[in-house]
């Protein structure tokens, strides 16, 4: 979170990362919206606690389907 200067708590601009740190294929990697949506479904549907074991299994099989699929997921889970 900025302080009232611009800098994060790191002391770097908001935003800013160490030199040499790279960032994630997660956050850089540009995602279709439908892909984007059908993670955001699939998070919703699992986290609200009332999943099936079926429907976990097709989201574990949607994941793997795809690297795209993966990384829309993990980029779900982050926003959480």
């Amino acid at each position: 979170m900025p302080d009232a200067g611009g800098l994060s708590t790191t002391g770097l601009p908001h935003g800013a990362r160490p030199a040499g740190e790279a960032e994630s294929p997660c956050v850089t990697t540009p995602l279709p919206r439908a892909v984007l949506r059908i993670a955001a479904q699939w998070l919703a549907c699992l986290h609200a606690g009332e999943a099936t074991a079926a429907q976990r299994e097709a989201c574990a099989q949607w994941r793997r389907a795809d690297p795209l699929h993966e990384l829309a997921w993990q980029r779900a889970e982050r926003l959480q």
